[in-house]
């Protein structure tokens, strides 16, 4: 009976022992989970996602990153104030101290680099937020002065107005270098220190204008006045322009800064603008690295002078023929053909005077000053003189002169009408001398026959 006893009671003895091990081992594992779970939660906070918390029956291990102090003791509160938790150990590591704290961030080829510290995950997060896609070479160390993220976001904001450049900051002391990405964005940069947030300085702003493409500037001379256009790398280059000019030859400028001048820019501006203003009027052009000037000089000197001065620079010269003081133009008539002399106003009327049969043009120069009344001019001069077996004909200004033999008879009575209608209306026939064809020889044969 007793053997019956001890057979049955010892293995209930051990199931008993053995379900209520497993009953505490698991009361215990769930504790552990849910104070796991409190603990954590206990540290949902901006400012704390630096904190990790372990829970080892109720005891808390809390690690990490903070950079302050007062962080790690509001971690390790809010751990210990959780119901359950007997005790907490932090194991949690500061930050690296860095003074002055150092923030910056650069643009290049459209893409953006962040660099320096940041001070918590939180502002880690809100900076990569602000420029997506930038690279992220930040550490997170302790030292950041207050007011840091509002700081930070004007630089960032700052950047955004860049198409290249940087901006920097040494705890509260900003510094911006770069190029604007528009004209825009150039004027915006220029206010930037009456904007800064309370507490940061603006130290140095070198903002270069936006690039210019394709970098355009000209001037035009009406011979009274100029006017200027286009792009400049500065605005002291406006004041050197009016500089470079006469007393009494007002210059207005339009120009808009610009950063892509070519090579030399500002001294070429100088040198065709000297040159410009040597002519009676013109325009000259740089586009990149395209120079031009045209115009028209007051004489041959003047537009020799200028070519060679535009050449220099590696530009063109398209100059207008010089004035001529007294234009003339003499046509000498014979039997071999026409043969000129003297100024025509262009090119078309040399060339319409060479295409005329036994035309000699050799020795006609382009020249500006024609009488107003030129081409009517020249019509009655060739008319007249399609009229003679030889003559010349000759205009000097406004007066006209003709005078040789006729052809023939009815050529003869044919330029007597012509004479006798007058020159074209504005001009004068200031001399005529004509004469009858001469008369033919006598056949020898007719001279027998009447004798």
């Amino acid at each position: 009976m007793v053997g019956t006893f001890w057979k049955w009671l010892v293995p209930g003895v051990v199931v008993i022992a053995a379900g209520t091990a497993l009953a505490v081992s698991q009361t215990e594992s769930a504790v552990t989970a849910q104070l796991a779970t409190q603990t954590a939660a206990s540290l949902e906070a901006p400012d704390l996602s630096w904190a990790q918390v372990k829970v080892d029956g109720r005891d808390a291990v809390l690690s990490g990153t903070a950079t302050t102090q007062a962080m790690i003791v509001d971690a390790v509160a809010r751990v210990a104030a959780t119901p359950g938790i007997r005790t907490v150990r932090s194991d949690v590591a500061l930050a690296e101290l860095l003074k002055p704290f150092p923030f910056a961030a650069s643009i290049k080829s459209g893409q953006v680099a962040l660099t320096g510290a940041y001070p918590s995950e939180t502002a880690h997060v809100a900076l990569l937020s602000a420029i997506p896609g930038a690279v992220d070479r930040m550490q997170l160390r302790s030292g950041a002065p207050d007011g840091f993220e509002g700081a930070a976001g004007f630089g960032l904001a700052a950047l955004a107005d860049l198409d290249e450049g940087g901006v920097a900051f040494s705890d509260l002391t900003l510094t911006i270098e770069g190029r604007a990405k528009s004209a825009a964005a150039y004027d915006d940069l220029q206010t930037l220190s009456q904007r800064a947030p309370v507490g940061v300085t603006v130290a140095a702003l070198k903002i270069s204008p936006p690039v210019a493409s394709p970098y355009v500037w000209s001037a035009k001379f009406d011979g009274t006045s100029v006017s200027i256009t286009g792009n400049a790398p500065n605005s002291a280059l406006a004041d050197k322009l009016r500089a470079a000019a006469p007393d009494n030859v007002p210059v207005s400028t339009t120009l808009t800064l610009a950063s892509g001048a070519p090579a030399g820019f500002e001294a070429n501006a100088l040198a065709l603008l000297e040159n410009l203003l040597k002519l009676e009027r013109g325009e000259v052009a740089i586009s990149d690295g395209t120079i031009a000037l045209e115009g028209a000089p007051a004489g041959e000197k003047v537009a020799s002078d200028v070519t060679a001065a535009v050449t220099a620079l590696g530009g063109t010269a398209v100059l207008e023929p010089p004035r001529i003081a007294e234009f003339s133009l003499g046509i000498d008539k014979s039997t071999t053909g026409l043969v000129f002399t003297g100024f025509v106003p262009d090119a078309a009327t040399k060339a319409k005077l060479a295409a005329l049969n036994g035309a000699d043009v050799s020795r006609l120069a382009l020249g500006r000053g024609a009488p107003e009344r030129f081409a009517s001019a020249l019509d009655f001069g060739l008319e007249a003189l399609g009229h003679l077996a030889d003559g010349q004909f000759g205009i000097k200004g406004s007066k006209l002169s003709i005078g040789g033999r006729a052809a023939s008879v009815a050529d003869f009575r044919a330029i007597e009408g012509l004479i006798e209608q007058g020159a074209p209306q504005g001009l004068t026939l200031a001399a005529a001398e004509l004469h009858p064809p001469l008369a033919s020889p006598v056949p020898r044969s007719a001279t027998t026959s009447e004798a």
